[in-house]
Order: structure tokens, then sequence, then C-alpha cells
């Protein structure tokens, strides 16, 4: 192997290595709340529970999170609510509702509206109605499929959540109350994905290029002194 192929396949793994650098990681960051508790969990499969973030036990409070996503991976929020009164409660409409607001730090990162900001909703969240489980115990989990209904949003003053409190401090307004449609057991269980397309930064992008660009012209070189000779 020539010394001119040596380096053209040096410059190119470098560019290629250095390609990566422009991935960074995220922070996801979050508020929510529920009517009556909640757990949260991070996870990298919609069938599996994932790694716990934060709890919730008393629907007037909201409690916030953050935890740190990497490039290039799927995640999907979960949260498990359940209201207290569980199934003697449920035939009255009561419903296991769920409230919340999320941002992302970090390029290449978007929830599901494509966004890096992203609110309980009906067209972003999937719900699954499920039986009554105590959230400090060890939960069953199913892969929410279905469309979440929502009566009311955080600042809709017509509400029994806003008569009955007002709005909850560090959820958007514009957050919506959702939960399962059909829920006769007392909990509900939510997703939502967020995605990462760890596409390499310009700077990233321009390095690559360079060493491509360099190794041609020493090859072209090469080529030139050959035909002279």
């Amino acid at each position: 192997m020539s010394s001119v192929i040596r380096s053209f396949i040096g410059v190119a793994a470098a560019a290629v290595l250095f390609s990566g650098v422009g991935a960074q990681a995220a922070t996801l960051t979050g508020t929510l709340s529920a009517d009556n508790e909640y757990a949260a969990f991070i996870s990298t499969n919609d069938a599996v529970l994932g790694t716990y973030l934060t709890s919730g036990y008393d629907w007037t409070s909201a409690q916030t999170f953050n935890t740190t996503l990497n490039p290039g991976q799927t995640y999907y929020l979960h949260v498990v609510a359940n209201n207290w009164y569980g199934l003697s409660n449920m035939n009255g409409g009561n419903p296991d509702a769920f409230l919340g607001s999320l941002s992302l730090s970090g390029p290449g990162f978007q929830f599901a509206n494509g966004l890096q900001t992203l609110n309980t909703d009906q067209a972003d969240w999937r719900v699954v109605a499920h039986s009554y489980q105590t959230l400090t115990g060890p939960l069953n989990w199913v892969t929410p499929n279905e469309t979440p209904d929502q009566w009311a949003t955080n600042g809709d003053t017509s509400s029994i959540w806003y008569r009955n409190h007002g709005l909850i401090t560090g959820i958007s307004p514009d957050a919506g109350w959702i939960w399962a449609h059909i829920d006769t057991g007392g909990e509900a269980l939510f997703s939502t994905t967020i995605t990462s397309d760890a596409v390499p930064e310009p700077a990233a992008w321009a390095l690559m290029i360079g060493g491509f660009g360099l190794a041609g012209a020493m090859l072209r070189r090469r080529r030139a002194a050959m035909d002279a000779a």
C-alpha cells in the first residue's frame, strides 16, 4: 500500500471520527402533577417502564425533575397516574388526570410535536387504562396505544381543578388535564416520545469534508508526478 493511500485512509478515518463530535447530550426538564398521584420514568423502550424520575402525591403541588439524554437514542417518558379512590370512584367519571410541561436543551432533540417544548395534550401523548397499583411497589407496565381525553387546561378558570385551587404553579396554562377514555380501574398509563437525529454540527461537517478534500488533493499531486515522470 502506497504512502498516499495510507495517508488518504488516515485522513478519512479522522474525518469520520470527528464527524460525531457535534452530537451532544441534552437535558430533559419536566414539571408534572396528577390527580391524585403519579410516578414518572424515562425509558429507551416503550414496552418497558424504565428508570424512576419523580413522583407526586398532592395534585395541587407540581414536582420538577431533570435528566440527561444521550444523542442518537429514542426515549419515552412514562407516567403512571392513580385516582386514590380506585374502582369505587371511577364509575362516576372521576379520572386519574395527568398534567405537565416539558422542555429540552440540546441540539438535535425534539418531542413528538417536533419542538423542544411540550405540554400534556391529546395529539402528542398516548394512554391506556390499567388496574390500580400502589406506586411504592413494583409496577406492571402496558404500552399505551390510545388517544387521551382532555376536558380542560391548567389555565381554564371553569375547570374543577382551577376552581378548587387555581393555576398549578410551574406548569403552562396551556397544558391539558388528560386521562384514559374508558377507565374503570383507577389508573392510567401515559407515554410520549423524544427523538434525537444526532446530526453532526456544521463545524464537524466542515472538518470531514476538508479531510476528504485534502486526501483528494494528495492523490491528484501524486498522479501528476507519475505522469510527468
